[in-house]
């Protein structure tokens, strides 16, 4: 990448960083506790969430290419693939929160869309938060970030499954905070601290 291109996508990826994790929770928040009348934004803003998340895994990807190149380039990767399967599982969400406040019409949709869609969106979502916990060990691996910012990221992403398919919002509310922290903390270095964008030039 040109010089003239790294710095727009340093703070690019920076800002994405620090948002993608602030509208999940805002997200899920609404999810769990708000009403029919604004229960669809829940979809809106994790939709936009997932949207932010192809900068951010650019961004590692940049961050991850000298000191882990295989991750860089395979992990990265696949997550870049199979985030598009996410969207389609917040797009069937969205379908059935349309219904409301028709709430058996609601549920009936969805259990139709996990019960026909399951191995086409929902399991290769679930392959994606498996994915960014690995690209999360592997930052902490390569020493790119420290050993609390790595795990967190892990640990945040490995939540999100425990507690959304059971439908534990505690997990979901817990995983989100995590992933603040974590993303949150690389995004503001990236921001605040430019020669940081390029640390994984320098030799560990």
């Amino acid at each position: 990448m040109t010089t003239a291109a790294n710095d727009p996508q340093r703070a690019v990826s920076g800002v994405c960083l620090m948002l993608s994790p602030i509208l999940t929770i805002v997200a899920e928040i609404l999810r769990y506790q708000a009403d029919a009348g604004i229960y669809i934004w829940s979809g809106v803003l994790s939709l936009i969430s997932v949207a932010l998340s192809m900068q951010v895994i650019l961004g590692l990807r940049h961050l991850l290419r000298y000191r882990s190149p295989r991750m860089a380039v395979y992990g990265c990767g696949l997550a870049l693939f199979l985030v598009v399967f996410a969207v389609g599982i917040f797009n069937s969400y969205l379908v059935s929160w349309a219904l409301l406040p028709d709430r058996a019409a609601s549920e009936a949709a969805e259990r139709a869309a996990l019960a026909k869609l399951f191995f086409v969106f929902f399991v290769p979502g679930v392959l994606y938060l498996l994915c960014r916990a690995v690209i999360g060990f592997g930052l902490w691996r390569a020493k790119v970030v420290p050993a609390w910012v790595g795990l967190l990221m892990a640990i945040g992403y490995l939540l999100v499954p425990m507690g959304r398919l059971p439908h534990i919002p505690s997990l979901i509310y817990l995983s989100s905070i995590l992933l603040l922290l974590s993303e949150g903390w690389l995004g503001w270095r990236l921001l605040t601290q430019k020669s940081y964008w390029e640390q994984g030039a320098v030799a560990s």
